[in-house]
């Protein structure tokens, strides 16, 4: 229909509600496949205008009350408003569905309320949506996200073939909860299942939890792996490698994944080369690697200068620290945060100069 497309189109609420006023002096207004486009579109415009225009409509069926659960459920300033619509819908004698509970589990996610979500889960249960992988893996981060691992790792062990989201999800909660080493023994466990094999967000929590244990052993192991399986082209894993292996204090591994990575490498990158010369002592090192970046055209960023200014600080380049400090606003138009000024009050408390810091 091209009334449809026409609200699709939409972009800005003054126009919508242009449209708004149209539709309430025709008999669109009531077509159930018009109002859900309308909806859909008002509520990425104004969320609480669209709750309004929804309570004024006569009959609203699951679709649309599906819409405004989920419409609230990306921020916690909206989400109990979200959570009051799927009580709404339970009363209203329509029956909810596995996307209702869905968007319900993420307004209580966002509430952070594990009350309502264990009211959820109970209805789940209920209603047998036991099987819907997508709410499956949704109570699971719920629960990783109030810190709640033990009732994550139950609703995976009862899923029948759990997918690689799943996984990634229980993998992201054990890193979440602290679980570090069992979150690199998960990785060995999906490797030898039959159903999944880790995609490169697997690779990325993979990397992280190396990191953070600075475990060369199992990074080498992941590296390995991306290389078996393709995995090395994307951006992000490339990136992963690269912060990996500089906090395990490798950096002449994480300088070869950056160097082969010459035809598609960015700001990201960059940042992160610099930033693993500069924790690990190679201070002037870091400081050539922005000058060579700069040369190949890229343009830094807030995260860029923190590395350059730490390794300012830690290698003593006081006069280099000032001078870059300075251009970040006046050449680059960057303002310094609370990060950029630590580094130079620590890179001028290091050389003596305490009035200046």
């Amino acid at each position: 229909m091209k009334i449809i497309s026409l609200i699709k189109s939409i972009k800005h609420k003054p126009h919508l509600l242009q449209l708004h006023s149209f539709l309430l002096r025709s008999s669109h207004f009531l077509n159930p496949t018009v109002f859900l486009a309308f909806l859909s579109r008002l509520a990425l415009l104004d969320l609480s205008y669209s709750g309004r225009v929804f309570s004024a409509f006569p009959d609203p069926n699951i679709s649309l009350y599906n819409t405004l659960i989920r419409a609230h459920s990306f921020r916690r300033d909206s989400s109990r408003r979200g959570f009051q619509f799927y009580h709404e819908l339970l009363h209203s004698g329509i029956s909810p569905n596995a996307l209702s509970a869905t968007a319900a589990i993420k307004c209580c996610a966002k509430m952070e309320s594990l009350r309502n979500g264990m009211q959820v889960h109970g209805r789940i249960w209920r209603d047998g949506y036991l099987s819907d992988s997508l709410l499956q893996t949704t109570l699971m981060d719920f629960y990783s996200s109030l810190e709640k691992g033990d009732d994550a790792c139950k609703v995976f062990d009862k899923m029948p073939e759990p997918d690689v989201v799943a996984w990634n999800v229980l993998i992201s909660c054990y890193t979440r909860n602290g679980r570090t080493r069992d979150a690199l023994a998960l990785f060995d466990e999906m490797r030898r299942s039959n159903s999944c094999i880790p995609d490169d967000v697997t690779c990325l929590l993979m990397l992280q939890a190396c990191g953070s244990l600075n475990s060369l052993e199992w990074g080498e192991k992941v590296h390995t792996f991306i290389l078996e399986h393709g995995l090395i082209s994307s951006r992000r894993v490339s990136n992963a490698l690269i912060t990996m292996y500089s906090r395990c204090g490798c950096v002449e591994k994480a300088f070869e994944v950056f160097r082969r990575s010459a035809d598609w490498r960015g700001v990201v990158s960059w940042t992160a080369m610099i930033s693993g010369l500069a924790s690990n002592g190679y201070g002037r090192d870091a400081v050539e690697a922005f000058e060579r970046m700069l040369r190949e055209g890229v343009s830094p960023a807030e995260q860029t200068f923190t590395a350059l200014l730490s390794s300012c600080s830690h290698s003593g380049l006081v006069d280099e620290g000032r001078m870059y400090f300075q251009s970040m606003t006046h050449d680059f138009g960057v303002t310094p945060n609370v990060r950029h000024y630590g580094c130079m009050v620590d890179l001028l408390g290091r050389a003596g100069l305490l009035d200046e810091a």
